[in-house]
Protein backbone atom coordinates (compact mmCIF):
# COMPACT_ATOMS: atom_id res chain seq x y z
CA UNK A 1 0.00 0.00 0.00
CA UNK A 2 1.57 3.56 -0.81
CA UNK A 3 2.05 6.18 1.47
CA UNK A 4 -0.06 8.93 1.38
CA UNK A 5 3.34 11.30 1.26
CA UNK A 6 3.66 10.14 -2.32
CA UNK A 7 0.87 12.05 -3.31
CA UNK A 8 0.94 15.48 -1.35
CA UNK A 9 -1.77 18.02 -0.37
CA UNK A 10 -1.91 18.89 -4.21
CA UNK A 11 -2.96 15.32 -5.23
CA UNK A 12 -5.28 14.53 -1.91
CA UNK A 13 -6.88 18.15 -2.36
CA UNK A 14 -8.15 16.76 -6.09
CA UNK A 15 -10.56 14.39 -3.98
CA UNK A 16 -12.82 17.22 -4.47
CA UNK A 17 -13.01 16.96 -7.86
CA UNK A 18 -13.62 12.75 -7.82
CA UNK A 19 -17.11 11.42 -7.53
CA UNK A 20 -18.21 9.12 -5.14
CA UNK A 21 -17.61 5.91 -6.69
CA UNK A 22 -14.57 3.20 -7.58
CA UNK A 23 -12.06 5.61 -8.48
CA UNK A 24 -12.39 7.58 -5.39
CA UNK A 25 -13.00 4.48 -3.07
CA UNK A 26 -9.33 2.87 -4.90
CA UNK A 27 -7.66 6.19 -4.00
CA UNK A 28 -8.95 6.64 -0.40
CA UNK A 29 -7.52 2.75 0.05
CA UNK A 30 -4.10 3.97 -0.51
CA UNK A 31 -3.70 7.13 2.07
CA UNK A 32 -2.68 6.80 5.77
CA UNK A 33 -4.28 9.40 7.65
CA UNK A 34 -1.47 9.82 9.90
CA UNK A 35 1.20 11.10 7.44
CA UNK A 36 -1.31 14.07 6.45
CA UNK A 37 -1.29 17.27 7.27
CA UNK A 38 -4.01 18.76 9.29
CA UNK A 39 -6.04 21.01 6.24
CA UNK A 40 -5.60 17.42 4.49
CA UNK A 41 -6.98 15.41 7.11
CA UNK A 42 -10.27 17.46 6.53
CA UNK A 43 -10.14 16.42 2.89
CA UNK A 44 -9.77 13.28 3.52
CA UNK A 45 -12.93 13.12 5.93
CA UNK A 46 -14.86 15.02 3.51
CA UNK A 47 -13.96 12.42 1.03
CA UNK A 48 -14.95 9.66 3.29
CA UNK A 49 -18.47 11.50 3.98
CA UNK A 50 -19.36 11.69 0.05
CA UNK A 51 -18.28 8.31 -0.12
CA UNK A 52 -20.73 7.04 3.09
CA UNK A 53 -23.44 9.51 1.50
CA UNK A 54 -22.88 6.86 -1.66
CA UNK A 55 -23.50 3.62 -0.40
CA UNK A 56 -26.69 5.21 2.16
CA UNK A 57 -27.82 5.98 -1.43
CA UNK A 58 -27.29 2.59 -2.69
CA UNK A 59 -28.55 0.63 0.48
CA UNK A 60 -31.90 3.30 -0.18
CA UNK A 61 -32.37 2.14 -3.41
CA UNK A 62 -31.97 -1.50 -2.44
CA UNK A 63 -34.66 -1.24 -0.46
CA UNK A 64 -36.74 0.55 -3.24
CA UNK A 65 -36.00 -2.34 -5.01
CA UNK A 66 -37.52 -4.85 -2.98
CA UNK A 67 -40.41 -2.36 -1.95
CA UNK A 68 -41.14 -2.31 -6.08
CA UNK A 69 -41.28 -6.18 -6.47
CA UNK A 70 -44.33 -8.05 -6.70
CA UNK A 71 -46.26 -4.91 -5.16
CA UNK A 72 -49.99 -6.32 -6.41
CA UNK A 73 -52.64 -4.07 -5.80
CA UNK A 74 -53.10 -3.64 -1.73
CA UNK A 75 -50.07 -1.08 -1.43
CA UNK A 76 -50.84 -1.09 2.41
CA UNK A 77 -50.35 -4.61 2.94
CA UNK A 78 -47.53 -4.93 0.80
CA UNK A 79 -45.62 -2.14 2.64
CA UNK A 80 -46.25 -4.12 5.88
CA UNK A 81 -44.49 -6.87 4.25
CA UNK A 82 -41.61 -5.31 3.08
CA UNK A 83 -41.39 -3.74 6.20
CA UNK A 84 -40.93 -7.04 7.58
CA UNK A 85 -37.75 -8.09 5.66
CA UNK A 86 -36.48 -5.12 6.55
CA UNK A 87 -36.81 -5.85 9.69
CA UNK A 88 -35.67 -9.10 9.38
CA UNK A 89 -32.38 -8.32 7.07
CA UNK A 90 -31.29 -5.40 8.95
CA UNK A 91 -32.41 -6.37 12.30
CA UNK A 92 -34.86 -3.16 12.68
CA UNK A 93 -37.90 -2.63 15.66
CA UNK A 94 -41.12 -1.73 13.50
CA UNK A 95 -40.78 1.65 13.53
CA UNK A 96 -37.35 1.97 12.22
CA UNK A 97 -37.80 -0.51 9.76
CA UNK A 98 -41.07 1.77 8.80
CA UNK A 99 -39.22 4.89 8.95
CA UNK A 100 -36.12 3.63 6.66
CA UNK A 101 -38.57 2.25 3.72
CA UNK A 102 -40.53 5.84 3.95
CA UNK A 103 -37.22 7.43 3.20
CA UNK A 104 -36.08 5.19 0.26
CA UNK A 105 -39.48 5.39 -1.42
CA UNK A 106 -39.31 9.16 -0.76
CA UNK A 107 -35.58 9.08 -2.08
CA UNK A 108 -36.13 7.80 -5.16
CA UNK A 109 -39.93 7.59 -6.12
CA UNK A 110 -41.28 10.77 -5.15
CA UNK A 111 -38.16 12.81 -4.90
CA UNK A 112 -35.27 11.47 -7.35
CA UNK A 113 -33.51 14.35 -7.55
CA UNK A 114 -32.82 14.12 -3.64
CA UNK A 115 -31.36 10.37 -4.32
CA UNK A 116 -29.34 11.28 -7.17
CA UNK A 117 -27.92 14.41 -5.18
CA UNK A 118 -27.11 11.78 -2.32
CA UNK A 119 -25.94 9.16 -4.41
CA UNK A 120 -23.12 11.66 -5.80
CA UNK A 121 -22.55 13.02 -2.55
CA UNK A 122 -23.42 16.31 -3.07
CA UNK A 123 -25.80 16.21 0.27
CA UNK A 124 -25.65 14.28 3.10
CA UNK A 125 -28.24 12.04 4.42
CA UNK A 126 -29.02 14.08 7.45
CA UNK A 127 -29.40 17.53 4.72
CA UNK A 128 -31.75 14.25 2.56
CA UNK A 129 -33.96 13.91 5.81
CA UNK A 130 -34.46 18.24 6.41
CA UNK A 131 -35.54 18.37 2.94
CA UNK A 132 -38.22 15.39 3.10
CA UNK A 133 -39.34 16.87 6.42
CA UNK A 134 -39.46 20.27 5.33
CA UNK A 135 -41.65 19.54 2.24
CA UNK A 136 -43.75 16.84 2.80
CA UNK A 137 -46.67 19.11 3.04
CA UNK A 138 -46.48 19.84 -0.30
CA UNK A 139 -47.90 18.42 -3.78
CA UNK A 140 -45.05 16.18 -5.27
CA UNK A 141 -44.92 18.66 -8.20
CA UNK A 142 -44.33 21.39 -5.97
CA UNK A 143 -42.29 19.29 -3.85
CA UNK A 144 -39.63 19.11 -6.73
CA UNK A 145 -39.94 22.83 -7.38
CA UNK A 146 -38.80 23.97 -4.15
CA UNK A 147 -35.75 21.66 -4.09
CA UNK A 148 -34.66 22.11 -7.62
CA UNK A 149 -34.63 26.04 -6.19
CA UNK A 150 -32.80 25.29 -2.76
CA UNK A 151 -30.60 22.33 -3.59
CA UNK A 152 -27.34 24.64 -4.92
CA UNK A 153 -27.92 26.54 -1.24
CA UNK A 154 -27.79 23.09 0.64
CA UNK A 155 -24.46 22.26 -0.14
CA UNK A 156 -22.96 25.06 2.07
CA UNK A 157 -25.87 25.15 4.67
CA UNK A 158 -26.67 23.63 8.30
CA UNK A 159 -29.69 21.78 8.94
CA UNK A 160 -31.03 24.11 10.43
CA UNK A 161 -30.04 27.10 8.29
CA UNK A 162 -31.29 24.72 5.81
CA UNK A 163 -34.59 24.17 7.44
CA UNK A 164 -34.91 28.11 7.43
CA UNK A 165 -34.45 28.27 4.00
CA UNK A 166 -37.05 25.56 2.47
CA UNK A 167 -39.50 27.42 5.07
CA UNK A 168 -39.35 30.64 2.77
CA UNK A 169 -39.47 29.02 -0.65
CA UNK A 170 -42.12 26.61 0.13
CA UNK A 171 -44.40 29.74 1.07
CA UNK A 172 -43.05 31.46 -1.90
CA UNK A 173 -44.42 28.30 -4.08
CA UNK A 174 -47.81 28.12 -2.58
CA UNK A 175 -48.87 31.18 -0.30
CA UNK A 176 -52.37 29.96 0.03
CA UNK A 177 -51.01 26.16 1.74
CA UNK A 178 -49.11 28.49 3.95
CA UNK A 179 -51.77 30.93 4.44
CA UNK A 180 -54.50 27.88 5.10
CA UNK A 181 -51.39 26.05 7.53
CA UNK A 182 -51.02 29.82 9.54
CA UNK A 183 -54.54 29.83 9.98
CA UNK A 184 -55.46 26.22 11.14
CA UNK A 185 -52.61 26.42 13.77
CA UNK A 186 -54.02 29.42 14.98
CA UNK A 187 -57.34 28.29 15.69
CA UNK A 188 -55.75 24.85 17.15
CA UNK A 189 -53.80 26.64 19.65
CA UNK A 190 -54.77 25.60 23.61
CA UNK A 191 -53.37 27.00 26.78
CA UNK A 192 -54.35 24.91 29.73
CA UNK A 193 -53.87 25.08 33.36
CA UNK A 194 -53.23 22.63 35.55
CA UNK A 195 -53.53 22.52 39.14
CA UNK A 196 -50.10 20.60 40.88
CA UNK A 197 -50.21 18.61 44.15
CA UNK A 198 -48.02 21.58 45.86
CA UNK A 199 -50.33 24.09 45.16
CA UNK A 200 -48.61 24.95 42.29
CA UNK A 201 -49.98 24.92 39.29
CA UNK A 202 -48.69 24.13 35.56
CA UNK A 203 -49.38 26.29 32.36
CA UNK A 204 -48.92 24.46 28.75
CA UNK A 205 -48.72 25.95 25.60
CA UNK A 206 -50.35 23.28 22.92
CA UNK A 207 -49.95 23.38 19.22
CA UNK A 208 -50.85 20.71 16.41
CA UNK A 209 -48.80 20.75 13.37
CA UNK A 210 -49.99 18.08 10.19
CA UNK A 211 -46.77 17.18 9.77
CA UNK A 212 -45.78 15.95 12.90
CA UNK A 213 -48.04 13.06 12.23
CA UNK A 214 -47.45 12.41 8.26
CA UNK A 215 -46.56 8.56 7.32
CA UNK A 216 -42.59 8.33 6.57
Amino acid sequence: MSSSGEFGSEAIGHLAELKPGPEMAAFLATISKCDLMPADRVHLMRAHQRMVSLYQAEMYSDMVAVWEHDQGEDLGEHFAFVVSELRAALRLTRRAAEIELGTAIDLFERTPLLGSSLRGGEIDLRKARVFGYGTAHLPDELRQKVIEQTLGEARRLTGGQLQALLRKVCIKVDPDEAQRTYESLVSDRRVVAQPDLDGTASLWVLTWHPSACRRP
